[in-house]
């Protein structure tokens, strides 16, 4: 009951956007959260400036609730090549904390579900082109139990 008015409420939030005609819809659902504590935040980056953790280059941002370990997103946007990131904010400080050695210590994902090897991808490698209305099931990675 929960999830659907959660999508209900971000459906209503889409609409009241200012229509633009050549718009497209993304949908995005998170999966794979350790916990439903905190927040999730979503980054949307159209180029490869400050993906996948400098909030302020990304296109959009949204922070959202985590039911039942999900998440789900939808807005709108500009057909385009875009990358998403997903950072699991457990202690909701907007930022993805990491510790001594800079691995992440907060879940996150990205479009495509591309795996991490000694840091985190490049932006082509989680890039994916919205030509048309997009759905994307990002599956959440922890590096530490």
């Amino acid at each position: 009951m929960r999830k659907s008015c959660l999508l209900g409420i971000l459906t209503i939030l889409g609409l009241t956007f200012a229509y633009e005609p050549d718009s497209i819809f993304i949908k995005v659902t998170g999966k794979g959260f350790k916990n439903d504590l905190g927040r999730c935040r979503l980054l949307l980056y159209a180029s490869e400036k400050g993906f996948p953790e400098n909030s302020e280059d990304a296109v959009l941002a949204f922070s959202g609730i985590i039911i039942d370990k999900e998440t789900i997103f939808e807005f709108k946007t500009l057909p385009g090549i875009y990358a998403i990131a997903l950072l699991h904010d457990q202690n909701e400080n907007r930022k993805l904390d990491k510790n001594w050695i800079k691995a992440p210590k907060e879940g996150f994902g990205f479009s495509r579900n591309v795996k991490v090897f000694m840091g985190p991808p490049e932006f082509k490698e989680a890039a994916f082109n919205a030509e048309e209305n997009t759905s994307l099931e990002i599956k959440m990675i922890y590096l530490q139990k």
